[in-house]
């Protein structure tokens, strides 16, 4: 699906990119017992919402790792996405905050 928006007079094309969730598991970091907490990770991520919605994410990550034994590596992993999750974090441009799936502005 493709529409054109008019804002501020000038055209802008929109365009549905949304795409099925996937995920890797705990990206860039090993897989292990804790790998279900990675996956409702990525798919918070996918889902997006604000700045905040993210950084309750996180926390659900970390928290999930410490209920499934590993609060040592939850405490590693929860860092790691704060401090380096905004290269994950979506540049989409949208009202209700960031997210993987579209429709993405261009114009």
């Amino acid at each position: 699906m493709s529409t054109v928006v008019i804002i501020s007079g000038l055209p802008t094309q929109v365009v549905d990119n949304r795409k099925p969730f996937a995920s890797d598991g705990c990206t860039l970091a090993p897989d292990g017992w804790w790998n279900e907490c990675c996956i409702e990770h990525d798919r918070a991520y996918f889902r997006g919402g604000t700045p905040e919605d993210r950084a309750d994410a996180d926390l659900a990550l970390k928290r999930c790792m410490n209920r499934r034994g590993a609060p040592i590596l939850g405490f590693v992993y929860w860092v790691a996405v704060r401090t380096m999750g905004h290269h994950f974090w979506p540049k989409v441009a949208k009202p209700e905050g960031w997210h993987w799936a579209g429709p993405v502005r261009r114009g």
